[in-house]
């Protein structure tokens, strides 16, 4: 959260209230303690469930604040709740993201929110956004209060609010619930799109102020309009950040224009001995069939590379897409499409056996991911994706659903599966009640928790914070695994204190097997420690025959690889194990 909000005091507003709807229980009362300090009456609700009740026991709620992305309903749920009911006493909603995609900003422009705001919340902004939204609310209410010339009344405040939802009230340029709109619109022609982030924007309003602040946001709309030219669609898209929207052959001659933006931008702020020379990072990516998702997916990705490497600079999305950005968005944007479906995202399943004489031990679930657009995605490139947009929570769950799945449907069978490994993200592990929601999942399945075996990086499961967590889930009957052992910043006092049961030898060790006597000495000792800590040693890529023996010989008590077994649909498992594990 950031700075709060300014001082001040308000208008009437004819006891209008404002609501805010968040899951984190920091960044809700953050939120509503600024917003009191603005003058308004706040109520604060933790889910989209609580807000319904409050919304439908109050009838003088002027706005809804609320986060898009929450456990059980989310907020564009809720906001289609909202504006399903009464236009003559509904809120106006103004919802809050962390991880804007494309999907989530069509949505939030069809059910018809008044303005969506990006994480990290800044003052300005979200204040901006909810007197604007309050201002509407009240034209709306005012225009019911004459019954005789009800119908006309409706007409024009209809029209009033639509057309102010798409303005920016501080600069007068359309703002991005506008743009987005226009982005999405159909179109056969070329079209590009500029993003321009002021660098380090936040020096402007600690040194300056921010009624300076405020003044040069309105000074750099007109440059950036100005220089954009007639026929481009500029607007505020975000609290520092602008887009200039072209269509047709401007689209052609797009990173003339960029450039063009980038210096129109830069100017030297105050005097003395406090001055500040304002700068921009600018991306841009152009669509020669007018896809104007695929343009907002280009510039971020695009913008996102300037600003990695030092602002102040333009990228295009060509070279957003040779140092992975753009390729990391579209896998977003394909990943959470593919969660609202079933056949996108799977598992496979790897055997597990015993290095002393390769009986099978059990399986681990390794998510696969697969789409037309994006190609093939392997758990090292999906995993980090999905935690940075957000993504973790319903990916992990839908890993734990399927593998639970396909657990049943082997122990309906009477297969000898032994124990099932998943791998288990810091978000889940961080969650409060992950470890009580995991339990009603095992139960509803019909299975006893020993028949799980969580895997938690090492960096995670040192962490002071999760203790607790993996505490509970070894009492519940899960095994616990510490994933990727010895690449981490590894603790061996920590080590001793954790409730695992297993450590499970990152490939990279292995690689280097049979090698050096160094090498093996090596490896020994590692087995030695983790055995002296009655723990499980598993060793992960095995391919070759001589690294198998050189396990054996260190006395390694499991391991997995494709020398013993490549991972495999789970509809397989069967026939794999009917066959009998091949002996390596």
């Amino acid at each position: 959260m950031s700075s709060a909000f300014l001082n001040a005091t308000t208008d009437d507003r004819s006891g209008l209230g404002v609501l805010v709807v968040d899951d984190e229980p920091v960044v809700l009362e953050q939120i509503g303690k600024a917003l009191r300090r603005r003058g308004h009456e706040v109520s604060l609700a933790p889910s989209a469930e609580s807000a319904a009740r409050i919304i439908a026991e109050r009838g003088n709620l002027g706005v809804v604040v609320s986060d898009i992305r929450m456990p059980g309903e989310d907020g564009l749920a809720l906001a289609r709740r909202i504006n399903a009911t009464d236009s003559r006493m509904r809120p106006e909603v103004v919802l809050i993201t962390g991880h804007a995609s494309v999907d989530d900003a069509a949505e939030a422009v069809r059910i018809g929110a008044s303005d969506f705001i990006r994480k990290p919340l800044r003052s300005g902004e979200i204040a901006s956004a909810v007197e604007a939204a309050m201002e509407r609310v009240l034209a709306r209410r005012r225009s019911f209060e004459a019954e005789s010339d009800r119908l006309a009344r409706i007409a024009e405040a209809e029209e009033e609010a639509r057309r102010q939802r798409g303005e920016d009230p501080l600069t007068c340029i359309a703002n991005r619930a506008a743009l987005i709109e226009r982005l999405l619109t159909p179109r056969r022609d070329p079209c590009g799109l500029v993003l321009i982030d002021l660098d380090r924007f936040r020096r402007v309003n600690e040194a300056f102020g921010p009624r300076a602040a405020d003044a040069l946001l309105i000074e750099t709309a007109r440059r950036i309009q100005q220089a954009a030219g007639r026929g481009a669609l500029t607007a505020r898209f975000g609290d520092d950040e602008f887009a200039v929207l072209v269509e047709g052959e401007a689209a052609m001659t797009l990173p003339a224009l960029a450039a063009r933006l980038h210096g129109a931008v830069a100017q030297q702020l105050g005097g003395g001995d406090v001055r500040i020379f304002l700068t921009a990072s600018v991306g841009h990516a152009a669509s020669p069939v007018g896809d104007g998702a695929a343009c907002l997916r280009g510039a971020e990705a695009a913008i996102r590379n300037a600003r990695t490497r030092g602002g102040d600079r333009v990228a295009s999305s060509e070279e957003a897409r040779a140092d992975g950005s753009l390729r990391r968005i579209e896998l977003a944007g394909a990943l959470r499409t593919a969660l609202r479906g079933n056949d996108e995202v799977g598992l496979a399943y790897q055997p597990i056996l015993r290095c002393s004489d390769g009986q099978l031990l059990g399986f681990e679930a390794l998510v696969r991911f697969s789409d037309p657009a994006v190609g093939r995605c392997d758990p090292d490139e999906l995993v980090p994706v999905a935690e940075h947009y957000g993504l973790m929570d319903a990916l992990g769950r839908r890993i734990l659903r399927d593998a639970l799945a396909s657990i049943a449907a082997w122990r309906q069978e009477g297969l000898p599966f032994g124990r099932v490994a998943v791998n288990v993200s810091p978000t889940q592990l961080r969650a409060p009640d992950f470890a009580v929601d995991l339990c009603r999942m095992v139960s509803a399945a019909g299975l006893p928790a020993s028949a799980l075996c969580l895997e938690i990086t090492e960096t995670e499961a040192l962490s002071e914070q999760a203790l607790p967590t993996l505490t509970a889930l070894r009492e519940a009957g899960f095994g616990l695994a510490i994933d990727d052992f010895g690449v981490g910043h590894s603790s061996l006092a920590r080590l001793r204190d954790l409730p695992a049961t297993l450590v499970k030898l990152d490939r990279r060790f292995i690689e280097r097997l049979p090698g050096t006597e160094r090498d093996r000495a090596f490896f020994r000792g590692m087995i030695q420690l983790t055995a002296a800590l009655g723990l499980t040693t598993v060793a992960e890529g095995v391919e070759t025959p001589a690294q198998l023996q050189a396990l054996r010989e260190a006395g390694c008590d499991a391991c997995q690889g494709y020398l013993l077994g490549a991972p495999m649909p789970s509809g397989d498992v069967g026939g794999f194990l009917r066959r009998g594990v091949p002996q390596a």
